[in-house]
């Protein structure tokens, strides 16, 4: 029997301003983007279009004018995603829930969308604006998944792992002392992803909720929103994404 933990990566609204575009689900036209680590909007803007799809969204008034050109540093975790041979994930927050995941549990990763028009092409956009189109219309998906080699990994014993090494959170080290990092025996994504909304909950439109069909697959029943959602699903989910 293997557990099944849900994490959402990405950038958000609350880190970096809007989300990950995607421009059509069928043929898995997406973008992941990474939060940045430093928030710093000069910056920020240069660097985040390198990631959008330029043949949907152009970013007006981005180019760097500076002499001195600043690499803006984006937490580019799972690893795998930007380093298809790093199978690992970091974190701080979750040690608790998963100290007692290990070899054969899985880790499913989602993170929040902006279906792009049909007849979006080539258009300039201010950031301002790109969050005025996804006002209310964001979507979650799963699209990724880890299943995992070993229990996780606290700080003090990264040294011992080689596969540790090419992660995001070894090179740049939190303070907590419950930051650790996930080894996975094989990664990748999932095709077609899995849409987990039902859009905005009617009465609060700043709060996505789970569909019925995702929401059969929380082991807490009694949990409705989506928004910065970390929750064990139950191990049928993995049949659904063809996953077992």
């Amino acid at each position: 029997m293997s557990r099944v933990f849900l994490i959402r990566i990405g950038i958000d609204t609350t880190n970096g301003g809007f989300v990950s575009p995607m421009s059509d689900l069928d043929s898995n036209d997406y973008k992941i983007i990474p939060f940045p680590k430093i928030r710093n909007k000069s910056d920020y803007y240069s660097q985040i279009s390198n990631y959008l799809p330029k043949d949907k969204i152009i970013i007006k008034g981005t180019a760097i004018t500076s002499n001195k050109y600043y690499q803006l540093e984006f937490h580019q975790d799972p690893a795998f995603l930007y380093n298809s041979e790093c199978f690992t994930y970091g974190d701080i927050k979750n040690y608790n829930i998963l100290k007692n995941f290990n070899k054969g549990d899985f880790i499913l990763f989602y993170s929040g969308f902006f279906r792009c028009p049909k007849d979006l092409h080539n258009s300039d956009y201010t950031f301002n604006k790109i969050k005025e189109l996804q006002k209310n219309k964001k979507q979650y998906y799963i699209f990724a998944y880890m299943k995992l080699k070993d229990s996780p990994k606290l700080r003090k014993d990264w040294d011992t792992y080689d596969e540790i090494k090419c992660n995001f959170h070894y090179s740049n080290p939190s303070e907590t002392n419950q930051e650790f990092v996930l080894i996975g025996e094989k990664a990748g994504y999932i095709n077609p992803p899995f849409r987990m909304d039902e859009g905005t909950d009617p009465k609060n439109n700043h709060i996505y909720i789970f569909n019925n069909e995702m929401h059969q697959f929380l082991i807490n029943s009694k949990r409705k929103s989506i928004n910065r959602a970390y929750a064990e699903c139950k191990e049928e989910i993995l049949k659904k994404l063809n996953l077992n």
